[in-house]
């Protein structure tokens, strides 16, 4: 019986011997645990917006001028101007326009010898005429800068006694843009008589400074001529 415990207990020993190192203490090797996935979000980065730029309104730059002298004799040009037709109205040579008017409305007017029976030697054709008895002016404008014009002209100018000996002037004064700005200059010149209706002759202005608008007017002197008469009239873009 002695020696069967023995046995027992021998037995259980060896058995804990065997089992006691598989459940003894942490033996300092690190657990490894594997990491849980990680999810990244994908970037968003918001497209790219440009502000609208503040739209610049398209430049508007002035024709260019057109070189040379252009004539108007109220014969050629477009359109056709008929005798008797007062101001206002317009010709048009060569691309360039020029508009004739007056402040006393109606005062001029196209006319010719048929019409008038002057005899004029310097003129031809058709041409404008004062149809008002009292002093009144004449303002022509041009579509384009000048810098030169030349006129033809008769003031009605009587000669002997009673009248004048010297003939009135008639007067040209050059603006630009307006004939309420200040104007660019002026000239003046006279006629001459000879065995023409009328004294005759040709005034001529020339700056370096462009002008668009000439304005014709006699110069007022005692019995002198209020009226005019001109042809010819040349203009001068450098």
């Amino acid at each position: 019986m002695m020696k069967h415990r023995q046995a027992v207990s021998m037995a259980v020993m060896i058995l804990l011997l065997l089992i006691l190192p598989a459940c003894g203490p942490d033996n300092g090797t690190p657990s490894v645990t594997s990491p849980s996935p990680t999810t990244s979000l994908p970037s968003t980065t918001p497209p790219a917006t440009t502000t609208p730029g503040t739209s610049t309104p398209p430049t508007t730059s002035a024709p260019p001028v057109i070189s040379g002298t252009f004539i108007f004799n109220f014969d050629a040009g477009s359109p056709v101007l008929n005798v008797g037709q007062s101001t206002p109205f317009s010709s048009t040579v060569s691309g360039i326009t020029a508009e004739f008017s007056s402040s006393s409305g109606a005062a001029y007017s196209i006319q010719n010898q048929a019409a008038t029976n002057f005899i004029l030697s310097q003129f031809s054709g058709k041409y404008i005429y004062d149809n008002d008895v009292s002093r009144s002016s004449l303002q022509i404008k041009f579509s384009q800068p000048m810098n030169s014009v030349s006129i033809v002209f008769a003031t009605t100018d009587s000669h002997g006694p009673g009248n004048v000996e010297t003939p009135t002037e008639l007067r040209v004064v050059a603006y630009s843009g307006s004939t309420s700005t200040p104007p660019i200059g002026a000239a003046a010149a006279r006629g001459v008589f000879a065995n023409d209706t009328f004294p005759q002759g040709t005034v001529t202005f020339t700056s370096a400074v462009a002008f668009n608008i000439i304005v014709l007017e006699t110069v007022p002197v005692l019995n002198g001529a209020s009226a005019f008469l001109i042809d010819q009239l040349a203009a001068t873009a450098n």
